[in-house]
């Protein structure tokens, strides 16, 4: 058993060295220990792996010969070591490889409160280059602007499970957006089916968000029709609606973020379809690169693909419950009702634009894909419109894209227990 002292360390020998070592920092590239003082040549009153230069009556001699105990030990050479002279703060300090053999802090930041040192270790573990990121936070200069993208998707407003989240959802984007800076730009993208069915009431419901968002953001939000916005209950018998919207609507569109030089490929995908099927179409792909191909320097945008439906299959995950139909049609059958029809020719498409990242919804179910290079990221139902396999549980889900240089940050974050607060998920960083 181990020592209660010890707890969340594991106590290791090497070369007659004793150290701790945190197992959950042991995935990580860095090497990383604590010395127990025990394993050296120092002699009383110091421990015997005695390492501190500045400790009144002691022998040089033997603390550097302690080090050369340990960098032997640990497979490091003692030349390339960066000693600080730093004890019991509440600061990080800041070593690169350019400084070794220096035995002088590099880079000092002071931590006055809970959420500044959170953010410092999200830097370490989500940051492509986070010694730059720290060195920038140490010596007080000004942050790259950053833009965010707020993805919300499968609100179903009108739904009678879903009609006392709204307050709820409301709540959980302020709070999101009280962790962004104020001079940061935020977007939000609803990936379809704000309604449960188009009609008056249900709209409104949904023009109420609207407002909420445009006076918290500043912006409105933008958005992309899912079959539940088109047809009653998301079901098309007759592929009549989805003609008028795609004959009438504004799709395919583009937004562009100028700031950090991404453009937003907006697309229909409910050009034709039965049941809860969609479809692109030749015609919108072909419009949409006639969109692209006006823009003067395009080849300088990233590019970031908007739709409703999912493009590669969606495994369930553990806490997702089936529905009644769900276990009386056989599965094989029941995808081909909910999926994209052309997704392998639109696919090829987004490879030959480039399009680096793609955002969706559909499934209710928050999930991370690869394809080639490509990352689809799916959000699942930022109400909570799942059949969740415990009781009283549900899963209202969002996701934050923080794009920065070239470089984007997605998280995923989910409530489960009503009123308990999100989750992070899941994290992402994709390079542009």
């Amino acid at each position: 058993m181990k020592d209660e002292l010890n707890y969340g360390y594991d106590t290791e020998k090497i070369k007659g060295i004793e150290i701790l070592t945190i197992p959950s920092m042991d995935k990580r590239v860095v090497l990383n220990c604590f010395t127990t003082r025990n394993g050296g040549i120092s002699k009383e009153p110091y421990q015997t792996l005695n390492l501190s230069l500045t400790r009144p009556c002691f022998n040089s001699f033997d603390v550097l010969q302690n080090y050369s105990i340990l960098c032997n030990g640990l497979g490091i050479r003692k030349e390339e070591m960066v000693i600080v002279n730093f004890c019991h703060g509440d600061g990080i300090a800041i070593v690169d490889e350019k400084l070794g053999g220096n035995g002088l802090l590099y880079a000092f930041i002071p931590v006055n409160n809970k959420e500044e040192l959170i953010n410092l270790f999200r830097i370490v573990k989500y940051d492509v280059h986070p010694i730059n990121e720290l060195q920038r936070i140490a010596e007080k200069k000004p942050a790259t602007p950053c833009r965010y993208i707020f993805q919300l998707s499968d609100l179903h407003f009108g739904a009678k499970s879903v009609d006392d989240k709204e307050r709820r959802l409301k709540t959980l984007i302020k709070k999101q957006l009280s962790s962004i800076k104020q001079n940061d730009n935020v977007s939000f993208v609803i990936t379809g089916d704000v309604v449960d069915s188009p009609n008056r009431r249900n709209q409104n419901k949904y023009l109420s968000l609207v407002d909420y968002i445009k006076e918290k953001s500043g912006n409105d939000p933008i958005r992309v029709y899912g079959n539940h916005d088109i047809n009653n209950l998301g079901l098309s018998f007759a592929p009549n609606n989805q003609r008028i919207v795609n004959l009438t609507g504004d799709y395919p569109n583009i937004e562009v973020l100028e700031d950090v030089k991404v453009i937003l490929l907006l697309f229909n995908s409910n050009t034709y379809g039965h049941l809860a099927e969609g479809e692109i179409g030749s015609a919108q792909m072909l419009e949409m690169g006639n969109k692209l191909d006006l823009i003067e320097d395009v080849d300088n945008y990233n590019l970031i693909a908007v739709l409703h439906h999912h493009l590669l299959p969606i495994e369930k995950p553990i806490f997702y419950d089936q529905q009644w139909y769900e276990r009386i049609v056989p599965k094989h059958i029941l995808e081909r009702t909910l999926r994209l029809r052309d997704a392998r020719e639109f696919i090829k498409w987004l490879h030959n634009r480039n399009v680096k990242i793609v955002l969706h919804g559909h499934k209710h179910i928050p999930v991370i894909l690869e394809d080639d290079n490509m990352t689809i990221v799916g959000c699942g139902s930022s109400t909570g419109k799942v059949v969740h396999i415990e009781e009283g549980k549900t899963f209202m889900s969002y996701n934050l894209l923080k794009i920065q240089g070239n470089t984007v940050t997605c998280t995923q974050f989910a409530e489960e227990i009503y009123g308990t607060g999100v989750k992070n998920i899941c994290t992402k960083v994709i390079c542009l």
